[in-house]
């Protein structure tokens, strides 16, 4: 479905020859799989696309200069004590960054990536159990949130990953509230806001409340796993790689070392090598980290606190998990930011807070120069 897809529109957007496009400092240019013709940038650890991510050749002339710079995380809705919130709001632990306008709609479990040069937030629950299929894009030049196409069916806690310019969202809950396998693409750099989503390969299995990382060969590991029945496997992780038609392809990955569900993941840098970090979960506040090389999970310390339902993303280059839920705690939602120091495998919480304590925020790496963080 996806190549038919690409073969109706392609023909209208890739016309000429360019010169090679300069390569960019922070990030490596690869061709796209999405797009013929077109390049895309894979940006170094801690860095994030400046543009769309993906580059057009049209009329000899490249559509964009490809760069990469430094990642902040922009966290949207979620749960706060008063209930479901729209505030949206840059997390810079060196800087104040600007203020930005709430999401169009209150939101939980909702799920999204900078992509397109703009920041998509898609599905969750505006009020509990009401799933949504609506999407929204906030686009830094017009600092507005602006209406992008729907899902195909409303739903609540998906994972979502930013392959080389396109979103991909898996699994989550239907409108029914049961998991579903469910995944769908959508590429930006094919035609804007109009660009529809794209049913692509379903998930091995159903699966919510799970989290992904994109690894520098644009693969991604996907942990975790809601227990919506008793032998639902909660430690499971798996890989994806997409192939060269833009088909996924998915494998099984040792377990994790403990269950988890509504979990916090990241990349992380141990000894100049980029592993997966995965930090808190139902009444947990333990951590590990996947090695991609050996294959393995191996545990690392734990935080100070339970932490579930966090935002986790490598903020200014440290894995940084920013609020959850702990349950023994009043309130319950917290403000707290934690890193992860790697070379001395500890917690640190730092004295910036959150705005407001909360859980189950849409985390996206966003870059810092389009926020005014001074």
């Amino acid at each position: 479905m996806i190549k038919y897809f690409f073969m109706l529109i392609l023909p209208a957007l890739v016309v000429g020859e360019c010169d090679p496009l300069a390569e960019p400092a922070n990030g490596v240019l690869v061709d796209s799989v999405w797009v013929a013709g077109a390049k895309a940038i894979r940006c170094s650890y801690g860095y994030v696309p400046l543009g769309s991510g993906i580059a057009t050749c049209d009329n000899d002339v490249w559509s964009e200069t490809l760069e990469c710079d430094e990642a902040v995380a922009m966290l949207v809705g979620g749960e706060e004590e008063g209930g479901y919130t729209d505030r949206v709001e840059i997390v810079s632990p060196s800087s104040s960054c600007m203020a930005l306008p709430p999401l169009p709609h209150t939101v939980h479990g909702a799920a999204g990536g900078w992509v397109g040069g703009m920041a998509v937030v898609c599905g969750g629950e505006p009020e509990p159990f009401a799933m949504s299929s609506l999407c929204f894009a906030y686009s830094p030049e017009e600092d507005a949130w602006l209406d992008a196409p729907s899902l195909k069916i409303g739903r609540s806690m998906p994972s979502a990953a930013v392959i080389d310019g396109a979103l991909l969202l898996t699994g989550g809950y239907n409108e029914e509230y049961f998991s579903t396998a469910l995944t769908e693409l959508w590429i930006p750099a094919l035609g804007g806001l109009d660009t529809p989503w794209v049913e692509s390969d379903p998930l091995p299995k159903v699966r919510a409340d799970h989290c992904s990382v994109v690894m520098p060969d644009a693969s991604v590991i996907v942990t975790g796993n809601y227990p919506e029945t008793n032998n639902v496997n909660m430690a499971e992780s798996s890989k994806l790689v997409v192939g060269d038609e833009g088909t996924l392809v998915w494998s099984s990955l040792p377990d994790m070392l403990l269950d988890r569900d509504d979990h916090g993941c990241s990349l992380v840098s141990t000894n100049g090598k980029l592993e997966v970090l995965v930090a808190g979960g139902p009444k947990t506040g333990s951590a590990e980290i996947f090695d991609p090389v050996s294959v393995n999970w191996r545990s690392v310390a734990s935080m100070a606190h339970t932490d579930y339902g966090g935002s986790m993303a490598v903020v200014e280059g440290v894995p940084t998990l920013m609020g959850g839920y702990e349950l023994e705690s009043s309130p319950r939602n917290q403000d707290r930011i934690q890193q992860y120091n790697a070379e001395e495998d500890k917690w640190e919480v730092i004295e910036k807070k959150l705005k407001a304590g909360r859980s189950h925020a849409v985390t996206i790496p966003v870059p810092k120069s389009l926020f005014q963080c001074v």
